[in-house]
């Protein structure tokens, strides 16, 4: 060893610098950033389990087929804004809440509630009937308004197979909606 190398004798010896605080932080900042991303894509790319987690996290369970059907049942007002209350993302509690609603403006803003779930509608409901049903509804309201392009506009996203035979349940005829989808 050289001089330079070796530590002076009775000096103190050479030891290398241990992590500062900010290097401690960063690691505690990359395990939590990894923590996160994994409960967040591992979750849904996992779906069941994984995606009930999710959703308890983000907050957008949806209400206990039994809870739906009591309200149906009953069709208790009071019930019903139970359910909105505890499940506020809940598509089909909204569509209830549609049809209990006091006014036309009131059922509209319940319909275009449960369409902003474009995630749930999507992976709760992949058949996409739940989203045809509330855009049938919605642009049959429309039309009755007189808001003929704005129900067009309402109604194209579900048309093809999921908006076979609820169309016209929902009271929107059938040159219509063949109109409103080609174009």
């Amino acid at each position: 060893m050289n001089d330079e190398q070796s530590p002076a004798p009775g000096g103190p010896a050479s030891v290398p610098p241990g992590p500062g605080p900010m290097q401690r932080f960063r690691r505690i900042g990359v395990i939590v950033a990894l923590v996160i991303l994994v409960a967040f894509v591992g979750a849904d790319l996992l779906g069941g389990l994984g995606a009930g987690l999710l959703d308890r996290l983000r907050g957008a369970s949806l209400a206990p087929p039994e809870a739906v059907a009591q309200v149906q049942e009953s069709r208790d007002p009071d019930a019903l804004a139970d359910l909105r209350r505890r499940f506020p993302r809940d598509p089909v509690v909204r569509l209830l809440s549609a049809y209990a609603a006091q006014d036309r403006a009131e059922a509209k803003e319940h319909l275009r509630a449960a369409l902003q779930e474009k995630r749930t509608l999507r992976t709760r409901f992949p058949d996409g009937k739940l989203e045809a049903m509330l855009r049938s509804i919605l642009a049959s309201m429309l039309l009755v308004e007189g808001e003929d392009a704005e129900a067009r506009a309402v109604i194209r996203p579900s048309c093809g197979a999921p908006l076979a035979g609820i169309a016209d349940k929902a009271g929107l005829e059938a040159g219509w909606v063949d109109a409103a989808c080609r174009g």
